[in-house]
């Protein structure tokens, strides 16, 4: 839970809920000295509503990023080097679903407007000379000025080349950083140095160039719709398909088995994992069912669970 508040002086804060599980760890991460952080707090020096709105929006995201941090101290997690293909598309979907939404609330609650106005006014009220080819006066009281959407144009002409350059060049260098914060925020321990961290890197870089597209038909007035965010913390098929996987290639180093069992094996598992269980046809499950009961006692007990 967060939101956007109103202390006693009239200036907002945005604060957001720690959970429960989180306090401690997020005490830890902070190095406050508290024994647990029950609400990460900041004030957005503002007492315009508005502009409040705008200023919150990379706090809360920061929050995000320390209760990611305080997860992480509470689950050690083993060093991967492989990820599924839905996990990657996942991770992507919603970097690219992310951008749109940043998108749709810099639309919906203005984006700098308010501050090059406020400028203008303090350097009018100051006596100080300026020029300006943009109008002077209050923001509009729906939607984004002139100067914005002149703005956002300039702004998608020096970002989609580059991006499409990089992108003709497989170079992912300049989204590092989200890549890596959003590994924390999915939970993932990823070796950079693996071939799915540079397929990752690609995806999103794919994701990326597609936004700015995206927001570039957007300011053409034409209808793009912003994709649902998953919750990266809700149990999903991707993690149960890379557990599954893991599982079986674990099995299968274990000990030997017979080329027949092997192959009976993947069957089952590339079947589980390619559809939700419970939309399999009857004769899938069957095979699948069958095919993991016939392992030896005490493989398939402690691994496929």
């Amino acid at each position: 839970m967060s939101s956007v508040s109103k202390n006693r002086h009239g200036v907002y804060y945005v604060r957001k809920k720690v959970p429960k599980r989180l306090e401690q760890p997020t005490a830890e991460f902070l190095g406050n000295g508290k024994p647990r952080q029950v609400f990460l707090k900041r004030t957005l020096d503002t007492k315009d509503l508005r502009e409040a709105n705008i200023r919150a929006k990379p706090i809360l995201m920061e929050f995000d990023r320390i209760l990611a941090q305080a997860e992480a101290l509470t689950v050690q997690r083993p060093v991967r080097t492989t990820l599924e293909k839905r996990e990657i598309d996942q991770i992507a979907s919603y970097f690219f679903a992310h951008q749109l939404a940043t998108d749709d609330e810099d639309r919906r609650e203005g984006g700098s407007e308010q501050l090059f106005q406020s400028m203008a006014q303090q350097l009018s009220a100051s006596g100080i000379e300026y020029k300006t080819e943009y109008q002077v006066g209050a923001p509009p009281k729906f939607g984004l000025s002139d100067r914005e959407m002149q703005k956002r144009a300039e702004t998608a002409g020096w970002t989609l080349q580059p991006a499409k350059q990089a992108l003709a060049r497989r170079d992912y260098s300049s989204l590092r950083w989200e890549m890596d914060e959003l590994l924390k925020v999915f939970r993932i321990n990823l070796d950079p140095k693996s071939a799915s961290y540079r397929e990752l890197g690609l995806a999103m870089l794919r994701a990326y160039v597609k936004s700015i597209e995206a927001v570039a038909q957007r300011d053409q007035g034409e209808v793009v719709e912003t994709p649902q965010i998953v919750d990266p913390q809700q149990p999903s098929s991707c993690s149960a398909s890379a557990t599954l996987g893991t599982a079986y290639e674990g099995w299968k180093k274990s000990a030997a088995r017979p080329p027949n069992t092997l192959r009976e094996f993947k069957y089952a598992v590339d079947r589980f994992t390619e559809t939700p269980w419970g939309l399999t046809r009857g004769a899938d499950q069957a095979a699948t069912r069958a095919a993991i009961s016939r392992s030896a006692p005490g493989d398939a007990s402690s691994t496929f669970r």
